[in-house]
């Protein structure tokens, strides 16, 4: 294994740390639901496109799940500081 891939290695492993910690401390709020839909929704994804992860559709699909999570995330960060939205009720009503 070069330097480089150790390097990328070390980077992809803290980041994940850091997602499942946010994820895990998300459960504790108003939102658990939502953060509980991405919590098991990635660990279907890791299950079924495990074995296809370096492939083009592994790729895509992951890509696509990356930007869903930001937006998500996003979403969360803006409705906690300034839209103030009880946003489990609005997806249920909705």
């Amino acid at each position: 294994m070069s330097k480089k891939d150790l390097t990328l290695h070390t980077n992809q492993n803290l980041l994940g740390g850091i997602e499942l910690l946010w994820i895990l401390l998300g459960l504790i709020t108003h939102n658990w639901p939502i953060f509980l839909f991405i919590f098991i929704t990635s660990i279907m994804l890791k299950v079924i496109f495990g074995k296809i992860k370096y492939t083009l559709v592994g790729k895509i699909v992951s890509m696509k799940f990356l930007i869903f999570r930001i937006l998500v995330y996003s979403l969360l960060i803006i409705n906690q500081f300034y839209l103030h939205m009880d946003l489990i009720s609005y997806l249920i009503v909705t």
